[in-house]
């Protein structure tokens, strides 16, 4: 997000916190915490036709961060309906912001940005109101355990491989990746969520992929888009034989390249990154479990695997290798 010779960055958000709006700033590093609150004061107030009461700066609070910098403002009872006003004034807060930063450097902001954020400090990272959508995957990056407990980069898998899964009631088994996985090394720039758990566990995954959630594993799954803080996700720990709950600690966007999905020939859940996934949701995997084999066995048979990727949808998506 941030460029150090152009360096991006402002940006004014509506927040919720106790009822009280906050709006957020992100500005460049190199600006002092004093520039920075002037000049938005400066900006909001000529975009409000100088009405300088609205904005003081005995109400903003600046949390310098790694490479930005963020500037709340916190607005009283008084002060309802700016939220909106702020919002279609934007524009002009931007431009002339833009005008007024000096005596930054070479890293003054030559861009801004909107975002929201409800937390404090406030931050611009979480994932957007409005999540792409796309095949549900992960990127050519994201690992899987082999049948020797070996780790494997998933872009490197092909049909007929054995890797470690998870069964709908939560114990650990091995399964064979079908012909209908997804498998596009060559796509880039897509957009990710990325999952932190209170285990220092992550994971990289589209907005319309599953992961298994719940209060135990794996009574639910859930779309990666509609995961909250706090949220319980299972994970496999070396050492022990069920996965384990960990909590959602943290949600951030983020791009990769590569679009990669293992559905697995018994119905497994693949474990990825040692996070307990599925390829679509509950009643669908538990489905799946019992025509998938016997579906996947009689199309090699009689060589019409092509036609059953195409009654799935499947057609038109490059496959992983046989």
């Amino acid at each position: 997000m941030i460029y150090r010779v152009a360096f991006l960055v402002a940006t004014v958000a509506s927040v919720m916190a106790a009822d009280t709006p906050t709006y957020v700033l992100t500005g460049a590093q190199d600006c002092s915490e004093a520039l920075v609150k002037t000049t938005l004061f400066t900006a909001l107030s000529i975009a409000f036709s100088n009405d300088a009461t609205k904005f003081p700066t005995s109400k903003m609070t600046a949390y310098k961060n790694t490479g930005d910098m963020t500037v709340g403002i916190a607005l009283d009872a008084a002060d309802e309906g700016i939220a909106g006003k702020i919002t279609t004034l934007a524009a002009d807060v931007k431009a002339t912001m833009l005008q007024l930063f000096v005596g930054c450097g070479a890293n003054a902001p030559t861009a801004l940005d909107a975002c929201t954020s409800d937390k404090s400090p406030p931050d611009c990272s979480g994932p957007p109101p409005s999540p792409p959508g796309g095949d549900p995957c992960f990127p050519s990056s994201a690992i899987v355990t082999t049948a020797d407990g070996s780790p494997k980069r998933i872009d490197s898998l092909k049909a007929g491989d054995a890797i470690l899964s998870a069964t709908l009631d939560g114990a650990i088994a091995l399964d064979t990746v079908s012909l209908l996985s997804i498998a596009d090394s060559a796509a880039d720039g897509n957009a990710f969520l990325m999952v932190t758990t209170d285990g220092k566990r992550s994971l990289n995954a589209t907005y319309d992929h599953h992961v298994a959630t719940g209060a135990k594993c794996c009574s639910e799954i859930k779309q990666m888009k509609k995961l909250e803080i706090g949220d319980t996700m299972w994970v496999r720990t070396e050492g022990k034989p069920l996965p384990i709950a960990q909590k959602v600690t943290d949600i951030k966007p983020m791009t990769g390249k590569g679009l990669h999905s293992p559905v697995l020939t018994n119905g497994g859940l693949p474990i990825v990154n040692n996070f307990v996934t599925s390829f679509d949701k509950y009643s669908t995997v538990k489905m799946a479990r019992s025509w998938l084999p016997s579906m996947l066995a009689a199309c090699e048979t009689f060589g019409a695997c092509s036609l059953v990727k195409k009654i799935f949808g499947f057609a038109e998506r490059k496959h992983i290798e046989m």
